[in-house]
């Protein structure tokens, strides 16, 4: 059970995590992380970085900026970020499917531009990959193009993005967060603290949050738990209650495998895992 398998970390120090990658002082900075039992990636402000077998191989990508990457599976992998990059993992290559080239037309918001996730969404009667950001939204064709919705579907795509689809919400609940964590699943905060997961078109609650949480920052599903970022610091659900992990300080993200918890820090990449259990493989 993923539960029983993770009470080491729960009560471990930060210390006895095991560091992957330090980018050099004079070096960007990190922000996002991927991972599976084949290995990870990282990435951040002009840089992109592949782990695994062997020592981490560094790709440069300024100007390009990612911030995070969506995918359950590498063959469903993207990588999104400023400027409106979508990056596709094929094979062993990273694919730049989608950029915004020129001058940018609308500087108004700082964020006009940005990604920052990829997630599969009912569009009409079609379920499509969705890029979105605060105030973007494009949907993915077969053919690998992506198009900017007008401004009516837009709306309509950005609402499901951001707050989850209609009449899901409990009763009482000022909705603090929504995310997607797989085409048919979502993790919602009230404004009160409760927590849910929404999964097959109902609501389970994860109790009340934290005191440090205001919302859920950037939730994963794993198995039945669940963990998010808030307060500064990285949570896991058990079934039971919330409990903080201790991780390296200074957290960006974080990734969840099987046995392994990753972490990315401003200029690190660490790792922590459960010992194989050779007669208890999942």
């Amino acid at each position: 059970m993923i539960s029983a398998l993770w009470m080491v970390l729960l009560a471990a120090a930060p210390s006895g995590w095991e560091k992957l990658h330090e980018q050099p002082a004079n070096q960007r900075v990190l922000g996002a992380v991927w991972a599976d039992e084949a290995g990870w990636f990282a990435a951040g402000a002009g840089v992109l970085i592949t782990g695994g077998a062997g020592p981490p191989q560094i790709k440069a990508l300024a100007p390009r900026w990612i911030v995070s990457f969506s995918g359950a599976s590498r063959s469903e992998l993207f990588a999104v970020g400023w400027e409106e990059l979508i990056l596709r993992l094929e094979g062993t290559k990273w694919i730049e499917e989608h950029l915004v080239t020129g001058p940018v037309q609308d500087d108004r918001r700082r964020d006009h531009h940005l990604l920052e996730q990829v997630t599969p969404l009912m569009i009409d009667v079609n379920l499509m990959p969705a890029a979105v950001g605060p105030w973007q939204a494009l949907v993915r064709h077969p053919d690998g193009t992506w198009q900017m919705l007008p401004e009516v579907p837009r709306q309509r795509v950005l609402l499901l993005a951001h707050e989850g689809p209609k009449g899901v919400r409990p009763a009482g609940c000022a909705l603090a967060s929504w995310r997607w964590v797989s085409k048919d699943r979502g993790v919602l905060a009230c404004r009160d603290r409760r927590s849910f997961l929404f999964e097959g078109g109902q609501l389970a609650p994860l109790g009340r949050l934290p005191g440090v949480c205001k919302r859920l920052d950037r939730p994963h599903q794993h198995g039945s738990d669940v963990y998010t970022r808030c307060g500064g610091g990285l949570w896991h659900w058990d079934g039971q209650r919330w409990q903080r992990i201790a991780i390296p300080s200074d957290l960006r993200d974080y990734a969840v495998t099987e046995r392994c918890l990753y972490v990315v820090t401003e200029r690190a990449v660490w790792r922590r895992c459960q010992p194989e259990q050779p007669n208890s493989r999942p």
